[in-house]
């Protein structure tokens, strides 16, 4: 049975429609229209515009997991604990990354096995963090390495830690930055104290309520440090 020709619109049919799409104020309105052009036309049309896109059309339109490497959204994830569950939902790459997380969150330790220093002690007070921590026995790793339990900085004149790439490094793997205070207390009370209350502050979030209430402590990069900063990220 031969198919049923198509017969060309009227022009009062199609100043309808012309006037139809005029007046539409959201795409969504389009949609059923833009379906019946051939997909090739669409993708031209697409390409020719998005040659004047900026930065914040690249932003709306991506995907996060296009836009960051997978272990910074990893990271960005774990501050948000309280809603693993609500996030897996979201899609299978957050899945995997969350499972991560969660391997990682149950390998941390209240009482460290591991520690590291910072550059910029003198000899002598190196010999005495070693002492303590022997005394302790906290092992006393040489290098940093991303399986540290906590990791020791000392301060500067204003009350604030010194930033070295390592210092940068805890930061994005989530290891603690303690002071010098912890390991002088538990070698005092002969017992290894609660490192979480020697951990420097860097910046708390000024709004509590932004992750429900979870202890965040972000770093504020200061302009001597975003070069090493830089050289972190690049590195990894």
């Amino acid at each position: 049975m031969p198919e049923p020709e198509t017969s060309a619109l009227t022009a009062d049919v199609l100043d309808r429609l012309r006037n139809h799409v005029d007046e539409s104020d959201d795409i969504g309105q389009l949609f059923p229209w833009i379906k019946l052009i051939p997909l090739d036309k669409v993708k031209e049309f697409v390409r020719n515009e998005i040659q004047t896109f900026g930065r914040n059309e690249y932003f709306t339109a991506m995907s996060i997991n296009e836009i960051l490497p997978p272990d910074v959204v990893q990271h960005v994830l774990s501050f948000t604990r309280v809603f693993f569950s609500q996030n897996s939902l979201v899609c299978k790459t957050w899945v995997e990354l969350i499972q991560m997380n969660k391997h990682r969150l149950a390998k941390t330790r209240l009482i460290p096995k591991t520690i590291s220093f910072a550059g910029g002690f003198f000899h002598q007070r190196l010999i005495e963090f070693v002492n303590y921590a022997e005394a302790l026995r906290i092992e006393v790793l040489p290098d940093w390495t991303d399986d540290l339990d906590v990791f020791l900085t000392k301060g500067n004149g204003a009350g604030k830690p010194i930033m070295s790439p390592d210092f940068f490094r805890c930061i994005l793997c989530d290891i603690p930055v303690v002071k010098a205070s912890f390991l002088e207390q538990s070698f005092k009370e002969r017992r290894v104290v609660d490192f979480r209350k020697h951990v420097w502050n860097y910046r708390r979030v000024t709004n509590p309520a932004l992750f429900e209430g979870l202890d965040i402590l972000f770093a504020v990069a200061l302009p001597q440090c975003q070069r090493e900063l830089r050289l972190v990220l690049t590195l990894g």
